[in-house]
């Protein structure tokens, strides 16, 4: 203690000026005052303490509640600290301890230590806010801000600041100075916060706390466990950042850098597995820098995939102007189309298959493939952004395959941004490598300043596919507006055939209030030559013209839509070799209201196998743009001689295929003389695809609906080869359905037809060359022919040209029962039908009563009215077995005859007997009667003739017979040495007569169908009426009893036609 009062002395520049004697004086005094100022001080310790603690309160404006533990000149102790509103306070300390030191005379805090202090605090629309605190942490000071010269203790300080997304919690503990060699710890976390649909956490925070200089630093690691947002489709995963970061002395600067990785994170269509690397931060004077050198690992983009992506540059941010300006270097590795790329690619490729788009596309996606497999990315980039203006200039950007190929290069890219919009663009860029199209393009201003980008594509080709763009511009025309002209020239394949030099006037637009359009004006498409299945047209225009206002093409945010017409349109070529022609009258294509089509008509072929089609009306059905319905087809294939007409049904195109349902349509003979009268059908269908045509139709008889015939047809285009196949099941022929309703060939030569038929039939044909097999069948078949009834036919015709309607030769028919006149039974017809009008019957025979019935050859136009003869001979009929099967009663016969029957058959179809006759083979016969007398009292020559008749051998006996069919017939019975029978009655006068040579000549006029019975009454009395009944003999039978004449009334007829007035044979 002296020596500190010594140096005290020592030390006073007072103490140094006073006399020694006043010095003593002095001393003492200034001790006595000492003592009194202790004493009082003492005395009022918490006094002071109080004022103290409260001034420096009051100063501030704090509001605090305390309570004082201990006072003492150096140290005082408070406790139950609270700080703000007591109901919600800002800050609760448990304990307070200040140590004090003075300076100049005023006390100044030491030290100061804090246990369980609670600090509260949000975060609100003005910011960060401790309350009551406010006004000391965020106060202005003149001077620059530093920490203070305090030593500090934190035992477990707790904190909590709330916000609108939820609550941040944290926790610190420490001790030294303030201003240098504190250290201590910090933990802060968050469980979950909220905004809107973004979520994030659990977070937290664990690092080391120090104070170096008066620099505070804090180093530890941060853990996110997820960040998250649905709208954006925002998504990051294990955020972890090694910090590292630094205050500057004066509270205005800030440093730091940190190491990032991340799980996975994703924003819309782009995805990342992970983010690696570092960053450095500094902040001062309103400027914040950093640095960065981060890679992204698998990337994907909707359009692209990189195996890794980096970024190397330099970011800063100017506060005070909001001026952000970037710079560096991306680069990347395995560049590779994106999965939708690819997959539409890919989708494309398979619904182009067989077009040029196809081998194209493939070659094309091989080429990317291939180079992808170790190709890089790299590029420089300067980005500015001030006040919603965006630049951003890319000197160089270039992407390298694998095989070292610049697949795409960039050069002085330029672009500017402001309010979304394109304010300035320019640069150059190249496409290239083995493989891939070469296309070589620009961007500039045009001279009105708006950007116009001009390309050309070399000719990109795959095998016989080539595509090129000659030229294309794209230029803006108005705010958000670009104009499109161009030419794209395409050679290749396509649905069922190929194109050459196709060139397509590229016209169009983007209107950014109606979206993107092509051609508003009729256009002309040009070809080189265009095949189309086997249709082939060489150098043909097609004009294609808007329908109406809109555009032909539109896309906007409507979708896809387009709406086009073709005015009448004439091409030729060459169809299968063919000369070919085709045209139609108009087209009309709608999105909204499909496709329809007039007067389609396809002709091709040679002038004497012109094969035509023509559709009158074609259209797709509402919400269809490949199905539909037509009407009004005609159809003729060259080779068939058939034609179809009135087509009409429903139609589709799926997958390649043209099908045809619910046909309707009408068949006909193209010939002048139809073989065949028309048919229909109905519910026919078809398919077209790969140039093949295969078609179904059941054809009826219309009236009757009777199903005559299916048939089912094959054709291929390419080599004009096909074939139609012909099944008649059990077709009926009755009062509903008869031949001549069928064919006209049948009509005066088959009638009343009562049967069933069942054959098949094949047409084939190469080219003209048509080849044709079938054969009908009948087990039962019976019908009317013009020379009388036939039943009973049975067999199978083969034709060896069903098209000519020509059979085989030699086909023969069972025919069980056949009536010219007289019933014979047991027969076969031979006959051979040629061109389906020339009919020739070889041969018939039929058993005929111990002999034979002979149908001789005759030949037959049935297309053209003649007169047809046919002659029946009769060879060995037996004259009794005549009698007993035409069931003559008494009357008996014996004899063999011989004979024909010439039938004629006029144009008309009337028939006649020419010159019919019979003649008895050597040695004659009997005929006699062997029944009673009937008729009484007759005269004695009436009996005389009778019993001389009565039986009558003969020498030869001869039938003639001549006339209509359907009128009389006058047969001439003939008797040569006749004699009487055994049976006949006999007298000296029949004895005497018996010598003579007599002759019988007997004459029988009669209708056809009455002869017989004129034939039976010349030997049966009874099978007619007795004369004296019917009036016309007296009762004794002398006599003729004249009828009592009658006037006629004028103009009636007689029912029966006069005789001829000439002599009578």
């Amino acid at each position: 203690m002296p020596q500190a009062d010594e140096s005290f002395a020592e030390k006073s520049w007072l103490v140094r000026k006073l006399p020694q004697g006043n010095r003593a004086r002095l001393e003492l005094a200034a001790f006595v005052l000492a003592l009194v100022v202790g004493a009082l001080v003492w005395m009022e310790r918490e006094r002071i303490a109080d004022d103290f603690i409260a001034g420096q309160l009051a100063d501030l404006g704090i509001p605090a509640r305390y309570e004082v533990v201990s006072i003492g000149p150096r140290r005082q102790v408070l406790r139950n600290v609270v700080v703000g509103d007591p109901a919600r306070p800002d800050l609760t300390i448990e304990l307070v301890e200040l140590r004090l030191r003075y300076r100049i005379g005023m006390p100044q805090i030491a030290s100061l230590k804090l246990v369980r202090p609670r600090l509260q605090g949000k975060i609100g629309p003005d910011g960060l806010s401790f309350g009551a605190l406010d006004k000391v942490i965020f106060a202005e000071r003149e001077a620059p801000p530093q920490l203070p010269d305090i030593d500090l203790k934190l035992v477990d300080g707790q904190g909590r600041i709330a916000t609108d997304y939820g609550p941040l919690l944290f926790a610190a503990a420490g001790s030294g100075g303030l201003d240098d060699g504190f250290r201590g710890s910090l933990v802060a976390s968050g469980s979950r916060w909220t905004n809107g649909d973004c979520t994030a956490g659990p977070a937290r925070l664990t690092g080391v706390i120090a104070v170096d200089d008066g620099k505070p630093s804090l180093r530890g690691p941060l853990h996110l466990a997820r960040v998250a947002c649905a709208a954006s489709e925002f998504s990051l995963d294990a955020l972890e950042m090694q910090l590292a970061m630094e205050v500057g002395r004066d509270l205005s600067s800030l440093s730091g850098k940190g190491a990032v990785k991340t799980g996975k994170l994703a924003q819309g269509t782009v995805r990342s597995q992970g983010l690696n690397g570092d960053l450095t931060l500094r902040a001062t004077d309103g400027i914040v820098s950093s640095r960065f050198d981060l890679a992204a690992r698998s990337v994907q983009f909707q359009q692209l995939m990189l195996t890794t992506l980096g970024a190397v540059g330099e970011v800063t941010l100017r506060g005070e102007s909001g001026r952000i300006e970037a710079s560096g270097k991306l680069h990347g590795n395995e560049l590779r189309l994106g999965r939708g790329v690819d997959q539409s690619l890919r989708q494309a490729q398979a619904n182009s298959v067989g077009t040029l788009a196809e081998s194209l596309l493939g070659k094309f996606r091989g080429a990317i493939a291939r180079e992808a497999k170790g190709s890089t990315l790299n590029a420089e980039f300067l980005l500015r952004s001030k006040q919603g203006t965006v630049s951003l200039v890319m000197p160089r950007a270039e992407w390298r395959g694998g095989s070292g190929a610049q697949l795409v290069a960039l050069s002085q890219l330029q672009l500017a941004l402001k309010g979304g919009s394109i304010e300035q663009i320019s640069g150059n860029f190249l496409t290239g490598g083995r493989d891939l199209p070469q296309i070589n393009g620009r961007i500039q201003r045009a001279t009105g300043g708006m950007p116009v980008l001009r390309l050309a594509m070399e000719p990109y080709a795959s095998g016989n596919s080539r595509l090129a763009l000659p030229v294309l511009v794209v230029s803006q025309v108005d705010e958000g507006d670009f104009a499109l002209t161009g030419k794209m020239v395409a050679s290749g394949a396509i649905p069922t055939g190929s194109v050459e030099d196709a060139e397509f006037p590229l016209t169009g637009g983007w209107d950014s209030r109606g979206g993107a359009w092509l051609w508003r004006r009729c256009t002309d498409f040009h070809f080189a030559r265009l095949t189309i299945s086997e249709l082939e047209l060489e150098g043909s225009r097609a004009r294609i013209c808007p329908n109406g206002r809109a555009p032909i093409l539109a896309l906007d945010r409507r979708g896809t839509r387009f709406s086009a017409r073709m005015d009448a349109h004439d091409w030729a070529g060459r169809l299968a070799g063919e000369p070919a022609r085709i045209r139609f009258e108009s087209a009309r294509f709608s999105s909204r209201t499909g496709f329809a089509a007039e007067d389609i008509e396809l002709a091709y072929g040679a002038a004497d196998s012109r094969s035509r089609f023509v559709l009158g009306k074609v259209a797709t059905s509402p919400g269809a743009l490949a199905a539909g319905n037509f009407q009004a087809g005609e159809f003729a294939l060259g080779p068939v001689p058939m034609d179809i007409s009135e087509a009409s049904g429903r139609w589709s195109f799926v997958n390649g295929v043209l099908s045809v349902a619910e046909g309707q349509f009408r068949v006909s003979d193209r010939q002048g003389s139809a073989r065949f009268e028309p048919l229909v059908a109905r519910d026919a269908v078809l398919e077209f695809a790969d140039g093949r045509i295969e078609a179904l139709a059941a054809l009826r008889h219309p009236a009757s609906d009777t199903i005559v015939t299916e048939v089912v047809i094959e054709h291929d285009l390419a080599s004009a080869v096909g074939h139609a196949s012909l099944a008649v099941d059990a077709l009926r022929f009755d009062t509903q359905l008869q031949p001549a309703d069928l064919s006209g060939l049948a009509l005066g030569i088959v009638a009343l037809a009562d049967g069933t038929l069942n054959g098949s039939g094949r047409i084939d044909w190469r080219g003209s060359d048509v080849v044709s097999t079938g054969s009908i069948t009948t087990d039962d078949f019976d019908f009317a022919a013009e020379f009388g009834p036939v039943n009973g036919v049975s067999g199978t015709v083969r034709f060896s040209d069903l098209v000519a309607l020509t059979t085989a030769p030699d086909q023969k028919l069972k025919i069980a029962s056949i009536n010219p006149g007289i019933e014979v039974f047991d027969g076969e017809l031979t006959f051979e039908l040629r061109d389906g009008q020339f009919l020739s019957l070889k041969h018939g025979i039929w058993p005929f009563v111990g002999g034979t019935l002979i149908l001789r050859p005759v030949q037959l136009n049935l297309k053209v009215p003649e007169e047809r003869r046919y002659v029946i001979e009769i060879v060995g009929a037996d004259a009794a077995l005549f009698v007993q099967q035409m069931d003559l009663g008494n009357i008996s016969a014996t004899g063999t005859f011989d004979g024909s029957f010439p039938l004629v058959f006029d144009e008309n179809g009337d028939g006649r007997i020419e010159d019919g006759q019979l003649i008895s083979r050597p040695p004659g016969g009997n005929l006699s009667y062997v029944g009673e007398l009937t008729y009484e009292d007759l005269s004695a020559m009436g009996n005389y003739a009778f019993q001389t008749l009565r039986s009558l051998d003969y020498r030869k006996m001869t039938v003639v017979m001549n006339g209509l069919l359907s009128g009389e017939i006058i047969t001439q019975l003939k008797f040569d040495g006749v004699r009487q029978g055994k049976d006949a009655s006999r007298n000296i006068f029949t004895k005497q007569l018996a010598k003579l040579p007599i002759e019988f000549r007997i004459n029988i006029r009669a209708q056809f169908h009455q002869l017989l019975t004129s034939f039976k009454s010349l030997y049966d009395p009874s099978f007619l009426r007795d004369p004296r009944d019917l009036g016309l003999l007296t009762s004794d039978g002398t006599r003729f009893i004249r009828p009592d004449k009658e006037e006629p009334v004028p103009g009636d007829e007689p029912a029966i036609q006069r005789q001829e007035s000439e002599q009578m044979p």
